[in-house]
């Protein structure tokens, strides 16, 4: 996510429902919409490089890593409820802001260079989003059923490079 929590550990809990005129976007309903719940859960925190022309005033951008724990199972939950404590995921096109719809090595690595007439390529060009493990009742036996999955090539390569390149953020190794 974009962004670094001052806690280790949070919650938001929201009622939501559709956007009015965008009904696959999910916003904030206080007087009509489903009670939802998230537990959040700081594993890593990592600094990136702006990109040029993108927060100029900012040349660094916070960004970490959190376990999710949803509670209820909402559309597009997660990403509401980090939008709405200011934590964007990171590639989120829909709910996001800042870094931008895609991850490149030159946000991390010092002294990257491209070859010439060459555009980069994102190491990640979509949501950092990763269901890493679902847990439900079976509805006829109702055994307890655990689906783990490992992490997307994509996903697994930027956080190689994150956690290559960047630099620690101050206290982080404290927390």
């Amino acid at each position: 996510m974009e962004g670094e929590p001052a806690e280790d550990a949070f919650e938001v809990e929201l009622k939501l429902g559709p956007h009015p005129s965008r009904p696959w976007v999910q916003i904030e309903r206080r007087h009509d919409g489903k009670l939802t719940l998230t537990r959040f859960r700081v594993l890593e925190r990592f600094r990136l490089r702006a990109l040029r022309g993108q927060r100029e005033s900012m040349p660094f951008l916070n960004c970490t890593l959190v376990a999710c724990e949803p509670e209820t199972g909402r559309t597009h939950q997660i990403r509401v409820h980090l939008r709405h404590a200011g934590y964007p995921i990171l590639c989120d096109k829909v709910y996001g802001e800042g870094v931008g719809s895609a991850l490149f090595l030159s946000q991390l690595k010092p002294g990257y260079k491209l070859r010439a007439e060459t555009a980069e390529r994102p190491l990640l060009g979509r949501l950092a989003l990763h269901a890493e493990r679902l847990t439900l009742t079976h509805p006829d036996t109702g055994q307890r059923l655990e689906l783990v999955a490992p992490l997307p090539k994509d996903f697994a390569v930027a956080l190689k490079y994150l956690r290559k390149f960047t630099p620690p953020l101050p206290g982080a190794a404290d927390r």
